[in-house]
């Protein structure tokens, strides 16, 4: 044992970023006039009970190294955001979309461990290995009311704040070509309660729109992500590359559905290629049609996958010119590269065209994607 170290932190953040200035206060906007008499309409709600929201840690940690070769640390940490901001939706009959509130706490709780191994070490060769990653579970701890619809995850106590909501789709109907989605047939027991019977298909999309036809469809959160960085030099001669990684999590790609949606003067994703017809009723997507163009792109958990993928996020190859010719004119070190970035990745994201590395509500915004990109140039020291 070369080392060995227990460590441990604890703190707190504040924030108050609600994207405006004084959230607190109430908003007067003017010019809503009634003919000659001016007047005014209220735009924002006060809320004198608005406070920060604090972003509480604590870590306890272990450093350690063994045999002159193998080093790293593992780390537990547990990060309890209080005291949410978030805009809460109020009812359209009130006149206003939400208002300002601190809606609730939030835990963050996890592992991350990082590993350096020196593989090889010699007088002309060297080759180094760096494993790092991290694993956590999100879960929402207390909420205002019994649950938050938020866009396409709906916050209960208990839950990943992630957690995408919605319908269940079945697949095509090799009869028809048509959409099929998963509905909930209910009955009432014998304590009055409401419960599903049985689930049937239907290809009628506004039969599952009401929020007891959805379900929880997964969480974006990755189950781990990290990186995985090579080094080796040979004389004067350095190679590196770092893969970044990511297990599990799911994503919901609006990007690729809009691509799937049939839109006159739009263009389509080849995957269309595979459509429903009367000779391929085992195809994957749907049959092509106006009446049913409204709904091929819809939100549902046909498209949301699986977002695990690999990236070739850096390669580098150098070269260092040895010192007995540099000297000769005054150089200390010269040393000449080229690298790439962003070459490859794997994953089902990158088959359809989207980047997997999205924010960490794990959905798409047609965003410009990652570019690969390539680069050359030479280090000098006098």
């Amino acid at each position: 044992m070369d080392n060995l170290k227990l460590k441990a932190s604890y703190g707190a953040v504040g924030n108050d970023n609600l994207g405006t200035y004084y959230a607190y206060q109430g908003l007067y906007q003017t010019g809503m006039n009634n003919y000659t008499d001016p007047g005014v309409l209220v735009s924002r709600l006060p809320n004198k009970d608005l406070k920060w929201e604090s972003n509480l840690q604590l870590n306890f940690g272990l450093e350690f190294a063994v045999f002159n070769k193998l080093s790293g640390s593992v780390e537990w940490f547990n990060r309890k955001p209080k005291d949410l901001l978030f805009s809460l939706p109020m009812a359209p009959s009130t006149g206003f979309g939400g208002i300002d509130r601190n809606v609730g706490d939030v835990k963050n709780q996890g592992v991350e461990f990082s590993l350096n191994y020196a593989a090889i070490s010699n007088k002309n060769f060297k080759w180094t290995i760096d494993l790092n990653g991290t694993s956590y579970k999100n879960r929402i701890t207390k909420l205002p009311q019994k649950e938050i619809n938020s866009g396409v995850f709906k916050w209960r106590e208990g839950e990943s704040r992630y957690n995408f909501w919605g319908v269940e789709y079945a697949g095509v109907n090799k009869e028809t070509g048509n959409d099929q989605y998963w509905k909930n047939v209910y009955e009432t027991n014998e304590k009055g309660e409401k419960v599903v019977k049985e689930r049937v298909l239907t290809e009628d999309y506004n039969e599952v729109t009401s929020d007891s036809q959805m379900k929880y469809l997964g969480d974006a959160i990755p189950a781990l992500f990290g990186g995985f960085t090579n080094n080796f030099s040979y004389k004067g001669i350095d190679l590196s590359f770092m893969i970044y990684y990511s297990i599990g999590g799911k994503l919901y790609d609006s990007d690729y559905a809009q691509m799937m949606s049939y839109r006159t003067g739009y263009s389509m994703h080849p995957d269309m290629l595979d459509s429903w017809t009367p000779e391929n009723t085992d195809a994957k997507f749907p049959r092509l049609s106006n009446a049913y163009a409204n709904y091929l792109g819809t939100y549902t958990s046909k498209f949301i996958f699986n977002n695990s993928f690999a990236r070739l996020r850096n390669v580098t190859l150098g070269y260092t010119l040895p010192k007995s010719f540099t000297s000769k004119y005054g150089i200390n070190t010269l040393r000449l590269f080229v690298q790439g970035d962003n070459l490859v990745t794997i994953g089902s994201a990158a088959r359809r065209g989207t980047d997997p590395e999205q924010s960490v509500s794990g959905t798409t915004s047609n965003r410009f994607p990652t570019t690969k990109s390539f680069s050359f140039g030479l280090q000098l020291n006098l």
